[in-house]
């Protein structure tokens, strides 16, 4: 992939992006429902990543060729200017894309090692024991496997999964009634049962794709939101349920500047004093007006429309080349995707035809004055 070639792909991926995430916001603000919001947001990150892997080992469209009518010696400037901008903006991105992975692997060894200091909590006899037992005979437990663990220093219980998912607990929160102490476990349970903790890593490695676009960061906040909008919803349906569920809230956010918030990379109880404050409100008005609602629309129309914007958008792709070449509809194959389709003897057109304007050298030629060209060589004399 040449310097051009990146810059065309860069500017084309961000516009896509832009249209997906303003796609997603507009049919959140028409969802009823907090789970489907928290699902579009995912889907909204899975169909980033697929225009991204298109992008990369596919070819696109090629609907204009304005390149076409220009000079040879404009195109050999625009050329040559294509290539170093294409060469700055490469090592901007690559610059941030490692800075970003880099950020994501310390959260992750910061939540292993953190792990490793808390003790184990739920034991048989014990308050926090008994309630999971009684939770478990109420198949409110949808997973035995959960490893229940325990820390002084946390303020903000959270879930973390790898391979065996894991709730850790603040110590302080034990003492509270087994109502108040269900309602968090029950949060955090349904976090593990919907499958966030492998959307906020896929989440997370959109963000580092596109670590330069400020509404593709925007969507992953209101995706982090809509998550525990919908966790909240399925903790907390009668006012009775709410009103409990607000104490134990307060209590946790009472105790946030008072010590360690633990891993960042993790789906915490309570993770800043602004999304706290949306989820009290939001309760609120939940517990206050509870009036007969609408049927929602199924959720899985709305992604089927989201689905449809990104397969539609994905043909957007704005023509920055300006050596691309004008005697085809689509671009060349990448050189790695035409590889791999070689080794099962397929055989796809990984250049560009032929043609004047698409040889930078060429170009170069046609823009030259007649008198500096080279005078072509005159045939041996074979006598």
């Amino acid at each position: 992939m040449t310097s051009s070639q990146f810059l065309e792909l860069f500017i084309s991926l961000t516009i896509q992006a832009t249209v997906v995430i303003a796609a997603t916001q507009g049919l959140c603000l028409i969802a009823q429902t907090a789970q489907t919001q928290s699902r579009l947001w995912n889907r909204s990150a899975i169909f980033l990543l697929a225009l991204t892997t298109a992008a990369v080992v596919l070819p696109h469209l090629r609907s204009l060729h304005p390149w076409s009518a220009i000079p040879p010696g404009v195109a050999v400037q625009m050329a040559v200017f294509e290539e170093t901008i294409g060469r700055i903006v490469f090592g901007i991105w690559l610059i941030g894309v490692l800075g970003s992975s880099l950020i994501l692997f310390r959260d992750s060894m910061r939540t292993s090692r953190f792990l490793k200091t808390c003790c184990p909590a739920g034991q048989p006899g014990t308050p926090l024991g008994d309630l999971l037992v009684e939770m478990e005979s109420a198949s409110v437990r949808q997973w035995p496997s959960v490893r229940f663990l325990t820390n002084s220093h946390l303020v903000s219980p959270f879930c973390w999964q790898i391979h065996q998912p894991h709730i850790v607990l603040p110590e302080f929160l034990l003492g509270h009634s087994p109502t108040e102490l269900r309602s968090v476990i029950r949060h955090e349970l349904e976090h593990l049962r919907t499958g966030h903790p492998v959307q906020l890593f896929l989440q997370r490695i959109v963000g580092i794709a596109f670590w330069h676009h400020p509404l593709v960061r925007w969507s992953l906040q209101q995706a982090a939101v809509t998550r525990e909008f919908a966790c909240d919803d399925a903790v907390a349906e009668t006012p009775q349920q709410i009103a409990g569920y607000l104490r134990t809230l307060l209590a946790i956010a009472e105790r946030g500047g008072l010590a360690d918030e633990g891993p960042g990379n993790v789906l915490a109880f309570e993770r800043g004093k602004s999304v706290t404050a949306r989820r009290a409100r939001r309760l609120l008005e939940k517990a206050v007006h509870q009036t007969a609602r609408p049927a929602p629309v199924p959720g899985a129309l709305f992604v089927a429309a989201l689905a449809t914007v990104a397969a539609a958008v994905s043909f957007v792709w704005v023509p920055v080349d300006v050596l691309a070449s004008s005697r085809t509809s689509w671009s060349p194959w990448p050189k790695w995707s035409a590889r791999a389709l070689y080794t099962f003897d397929v055989a796809v057109r990984d250049f560009e035809p032929p043609e004047d304007r698409s040889r930078l050298f060429e170009l170069q030629r046609a823009a030259e004055p007649a008198a500096v060209r080279p005078a072509a060589a005159r045939p041996r004399d074979r006598r």
